[in-house]
């Protein structure tokens, strides 16, 4: 006889087992519902990736003690760190020892800055957009004293709004907005998302333009620190983001100050290729006398906002539209310097 109970045993395993999935689906969907807000959250805001990176700054540290330092952390090998002489610091040094002088004081560097180092991450402290030498007599008497680059903004405020709207408009048009004050300025996800989708579709696409995912901080970071000033490989690029973040978060957690001040930097040590007659060209200032003649503080005169929202005298309008022209060519060229500024001056104007 066929016993009506005998498969309950089998449905209700059948009912367990089909419960334990749902429950097993359902965390693991609400751990990726949490993952993802917690991701989302972190990318907007950059909390966690504060507060890591600020810590790690804060051990890359150096104190200027007299004589000359034992080790140094190794330095990196970018364009603007040859053009400064960092790269062969050692070996000038020993030079000038051999023939009598005498180093009265050097930097020594923390063990976390010499350890970053080694791992590719240059010496983090705050830099300089403009070197120069100055020679003074006994009494201190100034003898000669030249900078480069020769024409520089001196500070944030000190650039006109138009020409920072203009740049950020361009390049990075995340990077001054306050809603966060702890945000990194190193890396924009939607952007760096984007392009890493279009260089994948090139593969199948060669001829396909890819925008670049870049911000300001990285761009900074690959013409001074990368070798030839380029990005050769996903690993110079990851090298890039985490030195730019490094250099941000040097002064603590809020981002605000920092960000300014590499909209400063960039404006100062843009590439602008080299130009006949002059040599080489560094900086929107240098930039604009070397290209076009035209001097820093006269254009940032011109564009002062004062100046372009009241009414000018004959002639000084087209002055000022000339001046934003220049400006804007700029940093458009900066891109594709050599090309634009040498070979085909008439696709910049176009």
């Amino acid at each position: 006889m066929h016993d009506p109970d005998s498969g309950a045993p089998q449905t209700r395993r059948g009912r367990a087992w089909y419960r334990a999935v749902r429950i097993t689906l359902g965390i693991a969907f609400l751990g990726l519902l949490g993952i993802s807000v917690v991701l989302f959250y972190e990318a907007r805001t950059s909390y966690f990736q504060s507060r890591y990176f600020t810590e790690v700054a804060a051990e890359m540290t150096y104190q200027v003690e007299p004589g000359r330092g034992s080790e140094s952390p190794r330095p990196s090998r970018g364009p603007w760190d040859e053009r400064l002489g960092y790269v062969d610091l050692s070996a000038l040094v020993d030079t000038l020892e051999s023939q009598g002088y005498r180093v009265t004081s050097q930097a020594r560097s923390s063990a976390e800055m010499i350890a970053w180092s080694e791992r590719g991450i240059g010496p983090i402290y705050p830099e300089k957009a403009r070197a120069g030498l100055k020679v003074v007599d006994p009494s201190g008497r100034r003898l000669y004293e030249s900078h480069y680059p020769n024409r520089v903004y001196s500070a944030f405020d000190s650039i006109p709004a138009v020409v920072v709207q203009s740049l950020l408009f361009i390049e990075n048009r995340e990077l001054l907005q306050d809603q966060h004050p702890y945000r990194n300025p190193s890396v924009e996800w939607d952007r760096l998302a984007k392009a890493a989708i279009e260089e994948a579709m090139r593969r199948f696409q060669p001829d396909r333009n890819v925008a670049g995912g870049s911000t300001l901080a990285t761009q900074i970071e690959k013409f001074r620190h990368s070798p030839g000033g380029i990005t050769a490989t996903p690993r110079d690029k990851v090298r890039q983001m985490v030195a730019a973040s490094l250099r941000t978060y040097r002064l603590g957690r809020e981002t605000g100050e920092a960000r300014r001040e590499i909209l400063l930097d960039y404006l100062n040590s843009i590439p602008l290729a080299a130009a006949p007659g002059y040599g080489e060209v560094n900086g929107l200032g240098d930039g604009l006398w070397a290209w076009y003649g035209a001097d820093l503080h006269d254009v940032t005169k011109r564009l002062h906002e004062e100046r372009l929202t009241q009414p000018s005298p004959v002639g000084e309008a087209d002055l000022s539209a000339l001046s934003y022209r220049q400006v804007l060519s700029l940093l458009i060229a900066q891109r594709r310097p050599t090309y634009y500024l040498l070979q085909d001056r008439v696709d910049l104007a176009n």
